[in-house]
């Protein structure tokens, strides 16, 4: 060959490719084209039959072994995880990785978890007995209705919800919220009992002042009945609805026979047209004493039972009270229950007197 044919250059381009389905065709410029099956790239193509029945039974079976498939087909959150963990998942799958102890707590009540109540108080009442029924200038009713969740249970054992017994409110010595000893040592006489319901969500109750339209609540209620006032000097006042948990008696100076209940009243009841009372469960508190008579010391103290079943419920507008129960005194509504299941004639009924200090715990919703 001559020089020139060594030293030629083929300076031909690539044109004219295609791809057509799975074949590649590269063109070549003045020269022959050539073709590339590439079939063996496509999915499914070039793997067994079985691999590709796996596929197409469910792509993520593929490469696992037959009791990873069987896994994920019964319930694809089990897959790798202990038989005890599958079980906890199939029987609720809101106690895995829990205590058995939080298990029975879900179980019991969900609803308990992180809750909280609204706020709780404790309310004083304080004065000096003197062993007599209040005296009022507007007195409570002579009719209650007293609901059976809160009873009204009397030192024989009587209640009103086995043996059709009321309580007698005009029987009773009402305690007075605890700043009033201090200014009135003895108010009675001149007292009036709440008998009107003051909702202060009513828009009777609500004043909207002339700028920027402000609500503001009322004192009521608005009107009067005769020479009526309104609640002084004795009820809490409640402004939420909630639950009395119980009371206690701080001291009480001469115990004697005495028997005493924390009441809750509403002047409106929805069963019935006389107003609601509900009293304390786990009391009355009462006064110790033996075959011979009152055995309490001088300012003895107690109170009642708490557990998780001895609330109450309170509704708003409706009020507390602390009374020692004279019912049963000579010549009281129930001074015959008193020496025919109690210790009496031979242990007459003594009423407390003397200086009384207690607090009733409230929680609000």
């Amino acid at each position: 060959k001559t020089y020139a044919d060594l030293n030629s250059t083929d300076d031909q381009n690539i044109s004219g490719s295609s791809f057509d389905g799975t074949t590649l065709t590269i063109g070549i410029e003045n020269g022959q084209s050539e073709t590339v099956d590439l079939s063996s790239l496509e999915d499914g193509t070039g793997i067994t039959a079985e691999q590709a029945s796996a596929i197409e039974a469910n792509t993520a079976k593929v490469g696992i072994t037959a009791d990873q498939a069987s896994a994920i087909t019964a319930n694809t959150a089990k897959v790798g995880i202990s038989a005890g963990q599958a079980n906890a998942i199939i029987a609720n799958t809101a106690k895995v990785g829990i205590t058995s102890d939080q298990i029975d707590a879900i179980e019991e009540n969900s609803a308990k978890i992180d809750t909280t109540v609204g706020g709780a108080v404790g309310i004083s009442f304080s004065m000096n007995l003197r062993g007599m029924p209040t005296r009022w200038e507007n007195p409570p009713p002579e009719a209650v209705r007293v609901d059976s969740v809160g009873p009204y249970i009397l030192y024989t054992g009587h209640d009103s919800n086995n043996n059709l017994i009321n309580p007698y409110l005009r029987s009773f010595e009402f305690i007075n919220l605890e700043a009033n000893t201090i200014l009135f040592p003895d108010p009675s006489g001149s007292g009036s009992f709440p008998l009107v319901e003051h909702v202060q969500a009513s828009l009777d109750n609500l004043f909207n002042t002339p700028i920027n339209n402000h609500r503001l609540p009322q004192l009521g209620p608005q009107s009067g009945i005769n020479s009526y006032t309104h609640n002084n000097f004795y009820g809490f006042r409640v402004p939420q609805d909630g639950k009395m948990v119980g009371f206690q008696i701080n001291y009480i100076e001469s115990a004697n026979t005495g028997q005493f209940y924390a009441m809750y009243y509403h002047a409106n009841d929805a069963y019935s047209d006389d107003p609601l009372v509900i009293f304390n469960k786990g009391g009355p508190i009462v006064g110790n004493m033996n075959s011979s008579g009152p055995i309490s010391v001088n300012y003895a103290s107690g109170n009642t039972l708490w557990d998780e079943n001895t609330s109450i419920p309170l509704k708003a507008n409706g009020f507390i009270f602390l009374v020692s129960d004279l019912s049963m005194r000579l010549r009281g509504e129930y001074s015959q229950l008193w020496n025919s299941y109690g210790p009496g004639p031979d242990i007459p009924f003594s009423p407390p007197t003397g200086r009384i200090h207690a607090t009733v715990y409230v929680t609000y919703d």
